[in-house]
């Protein structure tokens, strides 16, 4: 029975829809050719790309640290955040598009190493304010430093309207994903 099965799924694997032919040479032209048309497959491949070599030039910093790339940027929006204004998860959760459980995750981890603490607020005990810790004030510069290392890298032989027409591109996609992930149902929760 199982061995009927996987024979299945390997024909459905491999037919193309139109053809006669069920050989894997042509299902991978069919598939080609639906993602050569489309170019959304290739933006995505070459975000997915740019993220991938962004994260190996941060390995720097994780290293010295101890901290993922992740980690850094978010100790460094609640440093800077922090100097004007009382900061909360949701902000942190908002500003880096991220689910509840991924920021408490990482606040955790903040909080564990001495880079911050979370102190109740008067107004309403369930509410957290989160505190950068003397650590992260020393550590503040080394993060601001690596960032700007790493914008100067990106950006570098860029003219600048290129670079604003680029923001505004990557602005739109990421507005676009956030309407697909409402559409879908599976917004993220900003609590």
């Amino acid at each position: 029975y199982i061995i009927l099965l996987v024979i299945e799924l390997i024909m459905i694997r491999d037919f193309v829809p139109g053809r006669n032919s069920w050989t894997k040479e042509g299902m991978y032209m069919e598939v080609r050719k639906e993602c050569d048309s489309d170019m959304t497959y290739h933006v995505g491949r070459m975000i997915n790309g740019l993220s991938h070599q962004l994260k190996r030039q941060m390995c720097t910093l994780e290293e010295e640290s101890g901290l993922t790339n992740m980690q850094s940027l978010v100790l460094h929006f609640i440093a800077f955040q922090t100097m004007e204004r009382d900061l909360y998860q949701k902000d942190v959760e908002k500003a880096f598009q991220i689910r509840r459980s991924t920021a408490t995750g990482i606040l955790q981890f903040l909080e564990k190493e001495g880079y911050i603490y979370r102190e109740a607020v008067e107004r309403d005990a369930r509410l957290k304010k989160i505190v950068p810790t003397e650590k992260t004030v020393e550590l503040h510069g080394h993060i601001i430093a690596n960032i700007h290392y790493m914008e100067d890298v990106l950006r570098e032989g860029i003219p600048r309207e290129d670079m604003e027409t680029c923001m505004r591109v990557l602005e739109q996609m990421s507005a676009n994903l956030a309407g697909n992930e409402k559409d879908r149902g599976k917004e993220t929760k900003h609590e």
